[in-house]
């Protein structure tokens, strides 16, 4: 179908990686994009554009290849465009620490090598900080006790 294969090529889907004036343009004539547009389109097309997630894989392909080679990472992502779904009291960013503050390390931030690159993903609110994978107040975390880190839903028995 004609009217289908045009709404996937335009830039507004799978044509977003070939616009020069989008989010990838500064990433066009590092890595090219052939592979990843003709990839996102083949996908898309074959699936007759009912499987969003392939053109969001697409994109997320080019991107990483475009980081990997130095570029910047690219702001593709939008409420409209393949939103990048985060648990409760987190949001979206383009560049996440990569040593986020915890319940059993408040200070991790604080300690993170400079070299070690960002990434987008989510990130806990201001005031809350990570348990496992869960984003809690910081006022909320566990306790250690001889040198363990114990969440808050853990039970411990005491004996004297």
């Amino acid at each position: 179908d004609d009217a289908l294969v045009q709404a996937i090529e335009s830039t507004s889907q799978c044509g977003k990686i070939l616009d020069p004036s989008g989010p990838f343009g500064d990433c066009l004539e590092v890595v090219d994009p052939t592979d990843y547009y003709e990839a996102c389109v083949f996908d898309m097309a074959f699936h007759e554009g009912t499987v969003p997630e392939l053109l969001c894989e697409s994109t997320q392909a080019y991107s990483d290849a475009c980081v990997e080679k130095g570029v910047p990472q690219p702001s593709w992502r939008t409420d409209s465009f393949c939103p990048m779904q985060c648990p409760a009291m987190s949001e979206y960013t383009q560049c996440v620490s990569p040593c986020p503050a915890t319940c059993a390390d408040l200070q991790a931030a604080e300690k993170c090598s400079p070299a070690e690159p960002c990434a987008e993903g989510c990130r806990c609110l201001v005031g809350f900080v990570l348990s496992g994978d869960v984003c809690v107040p910081a006022d909320a975390c566990g306790c250690f006790t001889e040198g363990r880190y114990h969440s808050v839903s853990i039970q411990h028995k005491v004996y004297n």
